[in-house]
């Protein structure tokens, strides 16, 4: 699963805190291991949009569904962000 090794790899390249005997410890990471932003937002992306594209085609949601809690989500969004500023 691509999906999978992606989710893992930037777990581990974004993993900055670690635990050792009850005491957070900060790590350097390997400049080869970051990613950039861009590279995180788009595998994110894909991720989403293969879940919900299954959802829809294996039946347990449809598209009107999907498409109608995804903008009542974003109204949710918008009205936290606003309220905050």
């Amino acid at each position: 699963m691509a999906g999978c090794s992606c989710q893992q790899k930037q777990r581990q390249r974004l993993s900055v805190l670690r635990w050792e005997e009850g005491n957070p410890m900060t790590e350097k990471l390997d400049e080869k291991e970051l990613v950039s932003f861009e590279e995180l937002l788009r595998a994110n992306s894909i991720q989403v949009d293969t879940l919900s594209q299954l959802l829809i085609e294996k039946g347990l949601i449809t598209e009107q569904e999907f498409f109608t809690k995804l903008k009542q989500i974003q109204g949710e969004w918008e009205s936290k962000r606003s309220s905050k500023q």
